[in-house]
């Protein structure tokens, strides 16, 4: 990941770790092995209960900063959350790592590919952002033209392709973009040389992406 830096992450999430303990919205994992507070993380996450996810993998990563899947699972939990930054720092920190790389693409092809337009928060302009999570779509839909992530199969390959015409729209191939969503519904068309096409394809994205549990 040559040019990109890791930034650390604000003290945000301990203090939300212990409001949630604190509260009791989530409940504190029973164990410490770190290997078994990721295998509990990821049957949180399958069930839906990100705030326990987020827990228990905060857990894990604080025992253990190394620790490349628990950092895949704070990216994917913080993707659900709806924390695209901490998702792509996270994620960022498991290719450092070595974790599984095709998972940590899949989560930054869908993380980046709407970052929060502040630049500060990534340390890196939103144009690389964007640049990467095109990358990073490329490098799954090469890889494995047909893939869904093992613990939320509604993170396939048409949610990337989805993400990959969001981000060519961003960065103004419309024409790009327009062949991609085709691939995905060969009805749709739009003259995407005007306004009114390009909002009508983007619109057509959101929705796609809606039907799909994105957006």
């Amino acid at each position: 990941m040559s040019g990109w830096k890791v930034p650390s992450r604000p003290v945000l999430w301990p203090l939300l770790l212990a409001a949630l303990w604190g509260c009791g919205t989530s409940p504190e994992p029973s164990v410490r092995n770190v290997d078994e507070l990721v295998q509990q993380g990821w049957q949180w996450f399958e069930e839906g209960q990100w705030d326990s996810a987020y827990v228990a993998f905060g857990q894990a990563v604080s025992q253990n900063p190394q620790h490349a899947e628990a950092w895949l699972g704070m990216g994917w939990t913080s993707l659900r959350l709806y924390d695209p930054v901490y998702a792509h720092q996270s994620l960022l920190r498991t290719l450092s790592l070595g974790g599984d790389s095709l998972h940590a693409w899949a989560g930054l092809a869908i993380g980046d590919a709407d970052p929060i337009p502040d630049p500060t928060l990534y340390g890196a302009p939103l144009d690389s952002v964007l640049h990467l999570a095109l990358r990073a779509a490329n490098e799954v839909l090469q890889r494995d033209p047909t893939y869904a992530f093992p613990h939320d199969p509604g993170a396939n390959a048409t949610v990337i392709l989805l993400e990959k015409a969001r981000v060519l729209c961003s960065l103004g191939r419309f024409a790009e973009a327009l062949a991609v969503v085709q691939q995905v519904d060969p009805s749709f068309t739009a003259d995407v040389s005007t306004p009114e096409g390009r909002a009508a394809l983007l619109q057509k994205i959101a929705d796609l992406l809606a039907q799909r549990g994105w957006s």
